[in-house]
């Protein structure tokens, strides 16, 4: 090959991995292939890609090292009237909520996060982490005391044993039954991505 083709080569491989990083970064997701190009949508979480380079007549006169990358695709902003990525109510998400331990009571614990268009995602994949061996929520912390007396009334259905998807938005009903009156906890939803979602209840 002369210069005069391998330049014009060269020119061509670039502008094609050019317009793979701009695609690519706009979905936030894909399978690559030779052309370097995006195919298909994924789905919330943590993935690691690697690049097929060619072509091989170009790439041969050069000394490339390909690990490939990490990245991570977040969730969109939810175009609904129940923000993504918090607690709903009726829990307060500034942690004053407290609740009646009783038998048969539950607190209602609710939220959501949404896909690139604003939609709530159903799939558990793609909103827990680990799903489904990982553990949806996890207490992170108790101490003795409330900020108040109760001033929230918990449901009267059966506990659950894991969230469920239902009305655009992941239900749990955790059973207070399972907590100590005159605490208050605090607990983590754990996500596919991020922090996750932390709240914190009381019970008289």
């Amino acid at each position: 090959m002369d210069d005069e083709s391998e330049q014009q080569s060269l020119r061509s491989f670039r502008r094609k991995s050019s317009r793979y990083r701009q695609r690519y970064w706009v979905l936030g997701s894909g399978q690559c292939d030779g052309n370097l190009y995006a195919r298909h949508w994924r789905l919330p979480g943590n993935y690691h890609i690697t690049a097929t380079l060619s072509p091989a007549v170009v790439l041969s006169n050069y000394t490339i090292t390909n690990n490939g990358a990490n990245f991570t695709i977040g969730y969109g902003t939810c175009s609904g009237s129940n923000p993504g990525g918090v607690i709903l109510p009726p829990i307060n998400s500034d942690g004053s909520s407290v609740y009646k331990r009783k038998g048969g009571s539950t607190i209602p614990v609710k939220f959501t996060v949404c896909d690139a268009t604003g939609q709530p995602i159903s799939n558990p994949y793609a909103v827990f982490l680990n799903y489904p061996q990982g553990g949806q929520l996890t207490m992170t912390g108790q101490i003795r005391g409330t900020v108040d007396q109760v001033n929230e009334t918990g449901d009267t259905t059966i506990p659950d044993v894991a969230f469920t998807f239902t009305g655009g938005m992941w239900h749990f009903n955790m059973d207070t039954g399972n907590l100590t009156a005159g605490n208050t906890y605090t607990f983590r939803i754990n996500l596919a991505t991020g922090p996750g979602i932390t709240f914190t209840v009381g019970v008289k």
